[in-house]
């Protein structure tokens, strides 16, 4: 399962591409597991995490208007100011 996950190749790409947060958008049924899903968003140490469930591989097809929210949202709003961020915490 882990040839899946491609973590490098990812984490790579963002380091040489990457300009702000990345998100990371997942459903919850699907060959590539939750567990996968958190690999990914830990090895993008600024990115946003979103699990779309009751979706499968075809979440964009199957909950189309609300992935579109998520990724709209995320593209045109600020960061939600948290109050007990721990990943997030702002850094000294």
């Amino acid at each position: 399962m882990a040839e899946y996950v491609q973590l490098g190749a990812v984490k790579t790409w963002y380091d040489e591409h990457g300009e702000g947060e990345p998100l990371v958008v997942f459903s919850d049924d699907d060959l590539m597991t939750l567990s996968h899903a958190v690999q990914m968003y830990d090895a993008l140490p600024d990115a946003e995490l979103a699990v779309v469930s009751g979706t499968s591989y075809f979440l964009t097809q199957e909950k189309a208007d609300l992935v579109n929210k998520i990724v709209l949202d995320f593209l045109t709003q600020e960061p939600v100011p948290t109050i007990a961020a721990i990943r997030r915490a702002p850094r000294l």
